[in-house]
Parts: structure tokens; C-alpha cells; sequence
């Protein structure tokens, strides 16, 4: 056994079909052929505790100030980055609460020319849910739904391409539903979700392949936000 001695491993096989190919007709594409789906958690929001509605719960300055500096930033890197196949999105997908929809305008208007003319969908499948109980446990617990509608939400974005183009897909959500689709992408225990920290208006980026092969080019990035500006918590 050439394995290190002492060291634990799982054993657990990669499942090619994770996104039922057959099923939904999903063609098989070469592994050149990619979808790359950028995750962006929305900007720092107020009233997070005190809020009556959601409609109270707007952007910050500091929130309106990150969606404009993220946009601006993945104008510059779709257009010139090796990172990214193509030079422009193809799609923008919203959460339908406030916080998500104003990140989501924001950052739109700032890309410019890299997202010509695209109307955002905007699905309340993305909007922010506790997904399952997580490990280790927390005092929190999930509804008996949410984990039924946050892998409806992963099941319906994450596929395998299903055209012989690359494309780049931005999704503006909330911190839990991205670290659950992580985890999910991952083929990882989905209970491990709450062990990553996501700043806001930060990137977590995953690409699929045309034979289902996922991979991740960033969890939580955020350094493309100047470092005064760059935070984790709402303000309540």
C-alpha cells in the first residue's frame, strides 16, 4: 500500500451522473466545453434584526459601494482573464429578496458591456434558507423544507453544459445557499456547509464540464474589494 501510513481516507468514488444526464437529455460535450458559475453573495445590508419586512432591508453605502467594485472588477477580468472562457455572461440569476436584487442591479450597471442587455431572473428558489443542520452541530435547526428546496435550487443551476459552447452564469445570492451548493457541487457531506465564511459581494467560483466534472476556482474571494471595504457582518 503506497498510501502514508496512519493517514484517514474516505474512499468515496466520484458519481459521474450527479446531475442525471439521461434523464434530462444533457448531452455529452468535451471537457473543454465548460459552465462557470460565479456566486456572489449580496452587499452589506441594514436592519438584519429589526426589520418588519423585506423591504426594509436595504443596502448599506458600504454594501452599494462592494456591488459596484465587484461589477466594475468582473468586467475587467471576464474581458481579460485566461480564468474565464468567454469575454461576456451569458445569464444572471437573482435571489427575489431585496439585498440580493439591489447587489444584483448594482453590480449589473458597473460590468457594462460585459453583460449587454441582460435581464436578471429572478427566482426565489435562491433566496437565503438555513439548507440542513450542519456539523458540527449548531443551535439553529432547518425546517422540514429547506433542505427539499435548496437541492431544488441546486439541481436546477448546476448541470453539465448543454450546448458545445462555454459560458459563464452569474448568480447574486446569500451566504447559506452558496455554501450549500459548494458542498453539494463537491459531492462533499452538505452538513459541512457552515464551515465556510463568505464576505460579502465575495466570489465562489465553480465550473462544470462537458462530461460533468466539476471544479472550484475560488470559495469567498474578495480581495478584488479595497480592504476597508470588505466585510462579513450585516449591521442590525
Amino acid at each position: 500500500d503506497a498510501r502514508v501510513p496512519g493517514r484517514k481516507t474516505w474512499g468515496v468514488p466520484w458519481v459521474d451522473d450527479w446531475d442525471n444526464p439521461s434523464e434530462r437529455g444533457l448531452p455529452t460535450q468535451s471537457r473543454s466545453v465548460k459552465r462557470q458559475l460565479v456566486l456572489i453573495r449580496h452587499g452589506q445590508y441594514e436592519r438584519e434584526k429589526s426589520a418588519k419586512s423585506d423591504s426594509e432591508q436595504t443596502l448599506t453605502e458600504l454594501g452599494r459601494l462592494q456591488a459596484e467594485e465587484t461589477g466594475k472588477y468582473l468586467a475587467r477580468a471576464i474581458a481579460t482573464s485566461p480564468l474565464f472562457r468567454t469575454t461576456s455572461v451569458s445569464a444572471v440569476h437573482v435571489s427575489d429578496l431585496t439585498r440580493a436584487q439591489q447587489t444584483c442591479s448594482t453590480l449589473i450597471d458597473a460590468m457594462g458591456d460585459a453583460a449587454p442587455k441582460l435581464t436578471p431572473a429572478v427566482d426565489p428558489l435562491l433566496r437565503e434558507i438555513f439548507p440542513c443542520d450542519p456539523q458540527p452541530p449548531y443551535p439553529k435547526k432547518a425546517r422540514p423544507e429547506s433542505e427539499r428546496i435548496a437541492e431544488a435550487a441546486f439541481s436546477k443551476y448546476f448541470h453539465r453544459p448543454t450546448r458545445d459552447e462555454s459560458s459563464v452564469e452569474v448568480v447574486v445570492c446569500h451566504a447559506n445557499v452558496i455554501r450549500y451548493f459548494l458542498c453539494r457541487a463537491l459531492q462533499v457531506p452538505p452538513e459541512a456547509w457552515l464551515r465556510f465564511s463568505l464576505p460579502h459581494c465575495s466570489l465562489t467560483m465553480i465550473s462544470i464540464d462537458g462530461k460533468g466534472r466539476v471544479s472550484v476556482g475560488a470559495v469567498g474571494a474578495a480581495s478584488h474589494l479595497a480592504p476597508e471595504h470588505q466585510s462579513v457582518a450585516n449591521i442590525s
